[in-house]
Order: C-alpha cells, then structure tokens, then sequence
C-alpha cells in the first residue's frame, strides 16, 4: 500500500487512531495557561480574563475615529464578532 508525505501509523500522535489525543492535550494545556494569574494585576484576574476584554474591545471599538474631541463609532472587527458568537 503506498502513503503519501501527510499519513501516519495507527498509534502515532497524528495518527487516525490518536483519537484526538493531541487536540485534548493541546486543549488542556491552552485552558492551564488561561487561568493562570497575570503577573502584576493587583486584582488577580486570570489571563482569560485579559484575552475576553481584548476580545470584545476589538468587536466593539475597533473602527472608532476621534473626531474634534467626539467619538464617532466605527462597525468593530467583524473577525472578533464573529468569535463572540
């Protein structure tokens, strides 16, 4: 049977038969990470906490214009709605 350059043996951490391991390990890892505490925040928010604001920051402010000392609000990130969603 011929492979091409992208399969892998059943086993590998690739593999057919990895049954998602990798992406669960990744997964795991990311949401560790996430709730850590951010260095240096006095009210001891986790880094998911930051990565949220951001997020709707961008969806929501993203195409702002000061203008003479006034907002004139912009459409927001379309890319960052749609991840709110």
């Amino acid at each position: 049977m011929a492979r091409n350059a992208t399969s892998f043996s059943k086993g590998h951490k690739f593999g057919k038969g990895s049954n998602g391991q990798l992406r669960r390990d990744l997964t795991i890892e990311l949401i560790s990470q996430l709730n850590e505490i951010e260095p240096n925040d006095p009210q001891q928010r986790p880094k998911l906490h930051r990565v949220v604001r951001n997020l709707i920051r961008q969806a929501t402010t993203a195409h702002d214009k000061v203008v003479d000392g006034k907002t004139i609000e912009g459409s927001g990130d379309l890319a960052a709605i749609k991840e709110i969603f």
